[in-house]
């Protein structure tokens, strides 16, 4: 982890799930990009994994979507996983790359928030990408994590980030060295190295280039936690271990998550416990869920960390940015007067 933090105590730290990006390609509108119809790109929600996950099949009603990654993994099938590695980096390199150069509802919530910091169970570059053209973050450092990078200039790399964006459940730009040959034995390193390799969008981060991996390829779900039910075993990787401890000395110096498009999904629960058993020990912890279903989480979360004040927003993300991103909070405007009431539980019960 970096010694330096951008994260300001006054700024809210945002917790970013697929919902923050699903309404990039409303954003976009029915354009074609270079050449390249967009009907077949977007940021997907869980939901829609299937279709374009596993083409032909329908959703069972015995098992969820979580599971049948599952059972492609055991099964040694990387077709699924590889399938939405595509469709993220095409969507970055194409839709995240057109808003760029626009002013919309993601550029302005950028620049409202210009002094806080991301934490993102998304795969997908998009907050980078926009942060990258704005000068505020760069692959050195802006992970959380110390990445090595190739750039020219070679001062290029040297630059620092002033916002940073913490992959909880990895990045498809970054992989990780473990061993290192030693007299021509190889053996596992000390501390693993980390590399930059953005891949098919290295054009969004010039003039960073790849760093490839040596002996070729990896596969997407050796970079990520891939989406299954238990996720345990992905979350012991060094890079996503070092962006956890990153993530809890974040919220070390805050009261206050933002979750935008995060639904808190019963197969994320040891994901996020982590992060909201330590913004229990703040002073005044509290947490905004702005999401479609933002009533119903709150309700549900406020019954397990009773701790913690939950406040909904129910609206997705678009919505929320014609409403000024109002969360109720801070400025002077309560909860109350935004008609939002925070969920506590009451006194005498577990969480």
């Amino acid at each position: 982890m970096l010694n330096e933090q951008p994260q300001t105590a006054a700024s809210p730290l945002f917790v970013l799930g697929a919902g923050f990006g699903y309404d990039v390609k409303a954003v976009v509108g029915p354009n074609e990009i270079h050449g390249t119809v967009i009907d077949g790109l977007g940021y997907p929600l869980a939901s829609e994994l299937w279709g374009i996950c596993f083409p032909g099949e329908r959703p069972r009603r015995d098992a969820s979507v979580e599971a049948r990654f599952h059972e492609a993994m055991r099964g040694r099938d990387d077709r699924p996983m590889e399938a939405l590695s595509d469709r993220l980096m095409k969507s970055d390199y194409y839709l995240a790359r057109w808003i760029q150069r626009t002013q919309n509802c993601y550029t302005d919530f950028l620049k409202k928030f210009s002094e806080s910091s991301f934490l993102t169970f998304n795969y997908d570059s998009l907050v980078e990408i926009l942060l990258f053209r704005l000068k505020r973050w760069f692959p050195a450092d802006g992970f959380g994590v110390p990445v090595n990078v190739r750039a020219w200039p070679k001062g290029a790399s040297a630059r620092k980030s002033k916002q940073w964006v913490v992959h909880l459940h990895g990045t498809m730009c970054v992989f990780a060295e473990e061993a290192e040959r030693v007299r021509g034995m190889v053996e596992l390193r000390e501390q693993p190295l980390f590399y930059f390799d953005p891949g098919l969008i290295t054009d969004c981060f010039l003039p960073f280039a790849r760093v490839h991996r040596p002996g070729g390829h990896d596969p997407p779900h050796d970079r990520v936690i891939a989406p299954i039910p238990h996720k345990a075993e992905g979350r012991a990787r060094p890079f996503i271990d070092r962006a956890y401890q990153c993530a809890e000395h974040l919220i070390a110096g805050t009261e206050l998550l933002v979750a935008v498009g995060y639904s808190f999904s019963k197969h994320d629960r040891s994901s996020y416990d982590r992060l909201v058993r330590a913004l229990g020990h703040a002073i005044d912890p509290k947490v905004v869920v702005v999401a479609p279903d933002a009533q119903d989480i709150c309700r549900r979360l406020g019954n397990e960390h009773a701790r913690v004040a939950w406040t909904p927003v129910a609206k997705a993300f678009r919505e929320w940015a014609d409403d000024g991103f109002h969360t109720g909070l801070g400025t002077g405007e309560s909860s109350a007067q935004r008609g939002h009431a925070p969920h506590r539980r009451k006194k005498g019960g577990g969480g």
